[in-house]
């Protein structure tokens, strides 16, 4: 059985990949809040959702602050766990 900064490291890991699809792209993640819902069994079927809360662009260099909020649900629909990171994204010129 994995601790649970083992389970937050892992679904960093997962949630990260939306976020850095452009080639040569630098991301900073700076924290968020996890809450677990309901227990995550061998088997269960998991699907994830990502969703913008906001985007912030920064005023005096070429970045941005995006806040997403991931839920993660099991095969009856039901939301395990939410995550909500902050990353420092670069803007387009």
């Amino acid at each position: 059985m994995s601790t649970p900064n083992e389970s937050a490291r892992t679904l960093w890991v997962l949630s990260g990949p939306v976020v850095m699809r452009r080639k040569n792209t630098r991301c900073t993640r700076i924290g968020g809040g996890l809450r677990w819902m309901a227990p995550v069994r061998p088997g269960d079927v998991l699907h994830l959702k990502g969703e913008v809360e906001s985007l912030i662009p920064s005023k005096t260099k070429p970045q941005g602050t995006v806040v997403m909020k991931w839920t993660m649900y099991n095969q009856h629909g039901e939301a395990v766990y939410e995550f909500t990171p902050m990353t420092i994204v670069p803007r387009r010129p």
